[in-house]
């Protein structure tokens, strides 16, 4: 399977556990060798869950495709503290490419955005 449709599998499978999870994804980077996720929960979440979930599904068809691993066992995560502005936070996420010098735009990079905010996130 190459690259590119199977990233937009996994963005595809993002929205779909996310959803059935009870989490927003306020933004989302997959890398070329990580993801970085900004996740907002709602009553009801379960973040480990979540990405157990993802990880099992999207893994298991990576292995199946490539004969290889995808992801590492564990994550790590950051919870926002109250001054901490989630609109910047999410900004950064999807800036990674840039700062990667992958693209020279943000809204260039097909794999990062927002289910929250759409483009918008990308634009301001």
């Amino acid at each position: 399977m190459e690259e590119h449709a199977f990233t937009r599998q996994c963005i595809d499978a993002l929205r779909r556990y996310s959803e059935k999870h009870r989490l927003g994804i306020m933004a989302y980077c997959f890398m070329p060798d990580h993801l970085h996720l900004l996740l907002q929960g709602r009553p009801g979440a379960s973040v480990p869950d979540f990405v157990k979930e993802f990880k099992q599904r999207t893994g298991y068809d990576y292995r199946q495709a490539h004969g290889r691993q995808l992801w590492q066992k564990s994550y790590h995560d950051h919870i926002l503290r109250g001054e901490e502005d989630v609109e910047r936070v999410a900004r950064y996420v999807i800036g990674n490419p840039v700062r990667a010098g992958l693209v020279r735009h943000a809204e260039d990079y097909p794999y990062s955005g927002s289910f929250v905010w759409g483009q918008a996130i990308m634009e301001a």
